[in-house]
This record gives C-alpha cells, structure tokens and sequence, in this order.
C-alpha cells in the first residue's frame, strides 16, 4: 500500500468522495493492514469476507475481477474499501446486478442454465431456513427460476432479464442483495 502517507492520501480521497469520516476511515484501514499486512486482499480471503460458502473459482475469479478497479491483478485494501463503500450504498437493482456480474462468470453479459445452477446451490447454503421454505431441491428451483427468467426463451439470461425478474421475486431478491452483504 506504499506506507503511512500513502494510507493517508487513500484515506483523504476516500473520506472526499463517499463523505466518511476519516477517522472511522482510519480505524477501518488499520485493521484491513492488520489483517492483511501486505495492503492486499488475497483471493482465498475475498470470498470468506464476502461471506460465500463453498464458492466455485470461477466465482471467486469474478468476484476478484469486479473488486480490482485499476485491473492490476491485485484487489488493494483501498479497492476493497471503495467497492465495499459502493455496495453498501447500492439500490436493490444495482446489488442485483452486482451479483448477476458475480455469477457471470465467463463475462459473456449472459448467464447460463449451469450458472443459474450454481447460484441457487450458493444461495441455499448461504440461506437455508428461507430457501427450504420453498420445498423444492436447489435443482429444481433453479430449474424453475430459470424458465422464469428466460423470458425470450433463448437459453441464457441477460443482464435486463435478471434485473427484472431477480428483483420482482421476492426470495432471490432477499437473497443476492443480502448474500454478499459484510461487514468492513
């Protein structure tokens, strides 16, 4: 992170432009150091701060190419913070879209049955109770939230498609604006 002016400059920046106190900046920068002394957050950690279970590396590839903002190859704890900040303040439709690029695995802008698939497996981890309630085998709740959301019936989901109907279904909306909600 290049040092005590350098977190100082990101603090100020950051503090200007998502108008955070920067002490509260500070405390949250001292601990992401103390956590992650190289002033990086690692991909194996990515996924477990974001509270992802089981995440496939596909995902955790995505999830890393979206925190990476100057596309380094590096997601930097100032990065980190920005992208977090951003999500915090998301609407609901943006939080969707969010986890839509998340499960966009390819970035093709499409999603796929298999990608569908994989989403659902992770949101029945990430809410079971809720997800149970449905009655139905992850499987078979993709399988019909997919039919769903293939409104041209075209094989695979846009990014409009999701939007619209992720965001008028009351469980998965719940789920994906909540899935990667953490704590910073």
């Amino acid at each position: 992170m290049g040092g005590k002016q350098s977190m100082h400059k990101e603090i100020n920046t950051i503090s200007k432009q998502f108008s955070v106190a920067k002490r509260d900046l500070k405390v949250l920068f001292q601990n992401l150091v103390q956590r992650f002394p190289y002033g990086s957050v690692p991909r194996d950690q990515l996924s477990k701060i974001m509270n992802l279970s089981n995440p496939t590396t596909q995902m955790v590839d995505s999830l890393y190419f979206l925190f990476d903002i100057n596309d380094d190859g590096i997601v930097s704890i100032p990065e980190y913070v920005v992208v977090m900040l951003l999500y915090e303040r998301a609407s609901p439709l943006e939080k969707i879209l969010f986890a839509f690029d998340v499960y966009d695995t390819d970035r093709t802008g499409k999603i796929t049955h298999d990608e569908v698939e994989r989403m659902i497996a992770q949101l029945y981890k990430s809410f079971p109770k809720e997800f149970k309630e449905s009655g139905k085998t992850p499987a078979e709740f993709a399988h019909d939230f997919f039919s769903e959301l293939d409104v041209d019936k075209d094989g695979s989901i846009t990014r409009e498609e999701f939007a619209k109907v992720a965001l008028n279904h009351n469980l998965i909306s719940m789920a994906l604006q909540n899935t990667l909600n953490t704590t910073m």
